[in-house]
């Protein structure tokens, strides 16, 4: 059974005619700015999330601290005080110049007005439209430079967007966030960074600056995620970016770093991303990444681009021994291109020589403009000049892409369950890391052979005595060992302070303040495969010793070997002898076996025997590592 529905003439006219004075009556509301500021309250807009991420709003609170950046005395704290102030901005008769409320808000402007459908003409903002038309972008991308050589810190990372256009990568923008430093160093630039005593502000700088900076002259690897914005969320971005040029922040390093920064950014291009959000204590900015690429349908595409050390490696993998060592010595200016010995080679053979020497010889010039070293310009064009006239083209070796990107590599922060036996007695463990990497955790998307770790209590259960206890607390431990080659020969070295307990006569397990610090050399013996070695130094501070300290000396050796991409097993010995507060060489030895259950848990083994201050005493641990 069907049913037809007759509206007559004037009642069709009377519909057309409602529909008519409502949007009459909704656009005259907003003509006037009371009108639109009491449409604006109605609609709730200043509770929306993308106004609070046009003014950088955080925990009720706007991130930046320019009095210039709001409208509002209290803006910075009161969003709805700032929308109004921002709309009777808007609706001022001001000259249509670059310095017109509109000119220096086009976002706000273009986000007011799509919900209020405001009564105001745009204006030119020709400086706004000839930043825009040089920008001339196309698509954006998220950079992320990895952990380079003998720097662990790095692990933390840096992230910056690049506006890329139809001009060649290098010569594209890029929009990066950084602290104001005046290159301060030292203590007090870690406890400003730290603490907020910085401002950070966005700059912008063509990317083969940055390049120059991280992929050459810091060795780091470069990954380029292309996120999947549309032209419309393109634009959203630039306008904000232009209101923000000149604003500062307070910047701190554990939390309100550039990769926060960089995802604020994010959230003003695509309304509802929220990316901040999950970052209220700390922004690692691997973890940022990571935030960014498990968003459906925003990550396009992701390329690596390899540094500069890293192409040498590789180039040098295709040359024997004895041509590694012609490489260098022309690197190196103790060997001349037309030399008798380079002439005895293939012609093919020779031009590979040729192209690692050079790429050695940038290698080298990069360290010398980093420490500001006068650079040779002649020994790099007698190179070049030897290798153009061969009528070869040497076979290309290219770096390998890594099998993991850093974003999928496990989560900073850990949670470690596990059940023991001390020498003494069993227990059960827990602990809890605040961050970052360690040589047990899964090693997908990490750099092999370095570790970082922050803030790291242990708490230990012994059911036989029904006691809990605290085991340790590492305040921080780094461990960096970049193995070298016959080319690049860095040093490793460790630092870590903390406390822990440790055995003393009649079964007393003291708790004991630990600096230990040491230096060595390390050793890629294949692709699995790394062994390291090192001379110690260790302060200890407790009770037990004469005048509260005991100071010794030692070395230790550790081997690692990776069975397959889930499974590693590792060996550690450990000698240290004390010279003061107590005379005793102290000893140990282990095992541990990991086996990745999938990136964001892990099962790991651990067998060890030794002495402290007491006789030795064998142990054992099976733990279960939890990240997120």
């Amino acid at each position: 059974m069907t049913f037809d529905l007759k509206i007559s003439p004037p009642l069709c006219i009377l519909v057309l005619t409602g529909s008519l004075l409502s949007a009459h009556f909704a656009w005259a509301e907003s003509a006037t700015l009371a009108g639109a500021q009491q449409q604006a309250q109605q609609l709730k807009l200043a509770n929306d999330a993308q106004w609070q991420a046009l003014l950088h709003y955080h925990n009720q609170r706007s991130l930046v601290t320019d009095e210039a950046f709001f409208f509002h005395p209290h803006g910075a704290e009161d969003k709805d005080a700032e929308l109004k102030a921002t709309l009777a901005a808007f609706f001022q008769t001001t000259p249509e110049d670059d310095n017109s409320a509109q000119c220096r808000f086009p976002a706000r402007f273009a986000w007011l007005q799509h919900h209020l459908k405001l009564p105001i003409p745009p204006h030119r903002c020709e400086k706004l439209q000839n930043w825009l038309k040089n920008l001339a972008v196309t698509s954006i991308s998220l950079v992320f430079p990895v952990a380079y050589l003998n720097n662990p810190a790095s692990m933390f990372g840096h992230s910056f967007l690049r506006l890329d256009s139809t001009e060649s990568e290098l010569m594209a923008w890029t929009v990066n966030y950084a602290a104001e430093t005046q290159q301060q160093q030292g203590v007090a630039f870690a406890l400003k960074g730290l603490f907020g005593g910085y401002q950070g502000q966005f700059t912008l700088a063509p990317y083969y600056v940055l390049l120059k900076e991280y992929a050459d002259l810091e060795s780091r690897d470069m990954w380029e995620y292309r996120l999947n914005f549309s032209p419309a969320e393109q634009q959203r971005l630039l306008l904000h970016l232009w209101e923000v040029q000149t604003a500062h922040f307070d910047y701190y390093f554990i939390n309100k770093n550039c990769s926060f920064q960089v995802l604020s950014l994010l959230n003003v291009a695509r309304p509802g991303l929220n990316l901040t959000e999950q970052f209220q204590w700390d922004a690692i900015p691997a973890d940022t990444v990571r935030a960014v690429t498990t968003v459906p349908n925003l990550l396009q595409a992701a390329h690596y681009r390899p540094a500069l050390a890293s192409q040498l490696v590789s180039q040098a993998q295709a040359l024997d021994s004895a041509q590694q060592t012609l490489a260098k010595a022309l690197a190196q200016g103790t060997l001349l291109p037309d030399d008798a010995t380079m002439q005895a080679l293939p012609v093919a053979t020779q031009a590979q020589v040729l192209e690692v020497a050079f790429s050695y010889l940038s290698y080298l010039n990069a360290s010398k403009i980093k420490h500001k070293q006068a650079l040779d310009g002649k020994l790099a064009y007698a190179l070049l000049t030897a290798r153009s006239v061969l009528p070869t083209t040497a076979r290309e070796e290219k770096t390998p892409i890594p099998l993991f990107r850093p974003d999928q590599g496990h989560a900073g922060n850990r949670l470690q369950l596990a059940g023991g036996y001390d020498g003494n007695a069993p227990y059960t463990q827990l602990g809890f890391r605040w961050s970052y990497h360690d040589l047990t955790d899964p090693a997908a998307g990490f750099v092999q052979g370095a570790e970082v770790e922050f803030f790291k209590p242990t708490l230990r259960y012994y059911p036989q005595q029904q006691r809990v206890q605290v085991e340790q607390f590492d305040f921080i431990t780094i461990n960096s060992m970049p193995s070298r080659t016959g080319f690049i020969q860095p040093f490793s070295w460790q630092v870590s302070l903390g406390m822990n307990r440790q055995r003393f006569p009649a079964r007393e397990r003291a708790v004991v303040g630990a600096l230990k610090m040491g230096g060595g050399v390390s050793y890629e013996i294949d692709a699995q495969t790394l062994l390291s070695t090192a001379a110690l130094g260790s302060l200890l501070v407790s009770d037990k010793f004469n005048q509260n300290t005991a100071v010794g000396l030692g070395g230790t050796v550790y081997a690692q070997h990776d069975f397959s991409s889930r499974w590693r097993g590792a060996a550690e010995a450990t000698v240290l002898h004390y010279l003061q507060g107590i005379t005793q060489t102290t000893y140990r030895y282990a095992i541990f076996q990991r086996v990745t259950l999938s990136a964001n848990h892990a099962v790991v083994l651990k067998l060890g025997r030794g002495n402290e201050f007491d006789q030795a005493a064998f142990d054992a641990q099976l733990a279960w590592q939890f990240y997120f």
